[in-house]
C-alpha cells in the first residue's frame, strides 16, 4: 500500500512538474511570437511591445526597459508598463551610479532582490516596490541594456521566473538590435536619397546662382 501511495504521489509530481512546464513553454512561445511578429520600425515601439508583452503572458506588476547609450553614461528608458509606470521612468540611472539595473548592465548579470530594502545598491524609484528582478539584455557579449521587473510582493521571483525570462530577454535583445540596424539602413538610404536628389538638381542646371 505504501508503495502504491508513493507511486500515486511521485506520478502526480511529474504530471504538475509537467504541467508547469508546458505552461511556461507556452508563455515564451507566445510572447516570442509577439516579438518577432511586431512591425515596429523605431526602438521605442518595440520596447513598449516587450514591456506589455511582459505584463500580459508573464503577469508581472511593473516592468521597464533601458538601453546604454553609446558613448553616454545615462540609461535611456526605452518604455515602462504597469500601473506605476510614469513613477518608475522618473528616476534617472546612470551606467556608472547606484542601482540594481546599471549593476546588472556592468556585470552582465542577473540580479534577483527579494527585498529591496535590505540592499545599499537599490535606488527607490517606485514607493510600493519589495523586490526586484533585473535581466541584462545581452547580445554577442555585449550588454545592450536591461529589462527591470518589479513587485508589490517580497521574493516574487521564482528561480523559474529566472530561467524563462531570460530566454525571452535573449529574443528582446536579438529583436531590437535587428530594429536598431534597420533604422540605421533606413537613415542611411534617407541620407543617399537626398545626395541624389542635390546631384540631380546641379547637374540640370546651367544657372550659378541655383547650383550654388
Amino acid at each position: 500500500v505504501r508503495a502504491s501511495n508513493r507511486d500515486i504521489t511521485e506520478r502526480k509530481q511529474t504530471e504538475a512538474e509537467l504541467e508547469r512546464k508546458t505552461t511556461e513553454l507556452s508563455r515564451l512561445y507566445r510572447a516570442s511570437g509577439v516579438l518577432f511578429a511586431s512591425t515596429a520600425s523605431d526602438l521605442g515601439s518595440l520596447g513598449q511591445t516587450i514591456v506589455d508583452t511582459l505584463l500580459v503572458e508573464f503577469e508581472q506588476s511593473n516592468c521597464s526597459l533601458l538601453l546604454v547609450q553609446p558613448d553616454f553614461q545615462i540609461l535611456n528608458h526605452i518604455a515602462a508598463a504597469g500601473p506605476y509606470a510614469e513613477e518608475v521612468g522618473k528616476v534617472e540611472l546612470r551606467l556608472d551610479g547606484r542601482g540594481l539595473v546599471p549593476q546588472a548592465i556592468r556585470s552582465g548579470k542577473l540580479i534577483n532582490l527579494p527585498d529591496v530594502s535590505t540592499s545599499t545598491d537599490y535606488v527607490p524609484n517606485w514607493e510600493a516596490a519589495r523586490s526586484e528582478l533585473v535581466i541584462p539584455l545581452i547580445l554577442d557579449q555585449r550588454v545592450i541594456g536591461a529589462i527591470d521587473l518589479q513587485s508589490t510582493e517580497p521574493e516574487a521571483f521564482s528561480a523559474d521566473d529566472e530561467r524563462v525570462l531570460s530566454l525571452f530577454a535573449e529574443r528582446a535583445a536579438l529583436a531590437l538590435e535587428n530594429t536598431r540596424l534597420f533604422s540605421q539602413a533606413e537613415r542611411r538610404l534617407k541620407n543617399l536619397q537626398a545626395l541624389h536628389s542635390i546631384d540631380l538638381a546641379i547637374a540640370g542646371s546651367f544657372d550659378i546662382h541655383i547650383t550654388l
